[in-house]
């Protein structure tokens, strides 16, 4: 594990990401040239990006990334195409994040990508708990949140258990969330069991490096202590088989959607998810049967 000198160090480095245009020009001839983005956008990726290796963008088709949605988890797409469009048209949220932006670190509007699909997933599941392994800067915990803080006003309470051991991470968080954020500043591998112990996440995001063992071990704990219905999602997609082989092994369904990166040069790998029913954990007495609102089943 790296020391707090070493985070603090990098995160001081990071300040100056916008003029390191070398290291991005490399980045860009890494990943095989230009892949779908316009030359317009890589020169203003190479000038101007504050991003070295934590690439932001959206999915070049959000339709088929909603009916991948729909057909994992078994549900309309109107209902997972409603919460995008409620995510899209969220000024707080964009106030949010717009008031508590790093200029140096974080472009304005920056792209939600997948996060869109993470909301979706909470506004829907309407889960007490939802875990996420690796905060960066917070962009991914804000929408979360906010996700939660609107299932609160209709009577679900929840909240967000984080995991980071980087001591910079998660300054993008607004404070008023603070009440229904915990954020573990200690490695997931290290300090998940202690923490799960007694709850059910109902969503558990890992997004942390892509490691096979680190995320085999993420969502064996998830699995063992998921709530009925939960959602197991891999934010690195197919990087590694670590949610595919454990899919394979319990008899879960395993679904992937390889969305490809919209004018960006970086290969995605998609994204990954398992839904755990109620079926699957029926032997457990204490487990939440079925989705908390009948209007988006079926």
């Amino acid at each position: 594990m790296q020391s707090k000198f070493a985070f603090q160090l990098k995160a001081q480095v990071r300040r100056f990401n916008r003029l390191r245009w070398w290291g991005k020009l490399q980045n860009v001839r890494r990943h095989g040239g230009r892949g779908s983005m316009s030359r317009r956008s890589v020169t203003r990726y190479v000038l101007w990006s504050p991003e070295l290796g934590d690439y932001s963008f959206e999915p070049n088709d959000r339709d088929a990334l909603i009916e991948f949605a729909s057909r994992a988890l078994e549900t309309q797409a109107v209902h997972i195409r409603g919460f995008f469009e409620e995510l899209a048209a969220d000024r707080r949220l964009a106030l949010d994040i717009e008031g508590r932006r790093r200029p140096t670190l974080l472009d304005r509007n920056p792209p939600l990508g997948q996060r869109r699909l993470w909301y979706a997933l909470t506004r829907l599941l309407k889960p007490q708990l939802v875990v996420e392994t690796g905060v960066w800067y917070g962009l991914g915990s804000s929408v979360l949140l906010r996700a939660l803080e609107r299932n609160a006003e209709e009577g679900y309470d929840g909240s967000l258990l984080a995991f980071d051991p980087d001591p910079t991470a998660g300054w993008l968080v607004h404070p008023r969330h603070q009440h229904r954020w915990t954020l573990v500043r200690e490695p997931a591998e290290g300090a998940l069991e202690a923490h799960l112990r007694g709850k059910r996440p109902g969503l558990f995001i890992v997004d942390t490096p892509p490691s096979y063992e680190r995320e085999r071990d993420q969502f064996e704990l998830a699995l063992a202590h998921a709530a009925a219905p939960a959602v197991l999602l891999a934010s690195n997609g197919t990087h590694t088989s670590a949610l595919e082989d454990l899919c394979r092994e319990r008899s879960l369904p395993f679904h992937h959607h390889p969305y490809e990166a919209a004018d960006h040069f970086y290969t995605a790998p998609g994204v990954a998810l398992a839904l755990v029913s109620g079926a699957y954990r029926a032997s457990d007495p204490t487990a939440w049967r079925g989705f908390p609102d009948p209007r988006y089943v079926g």
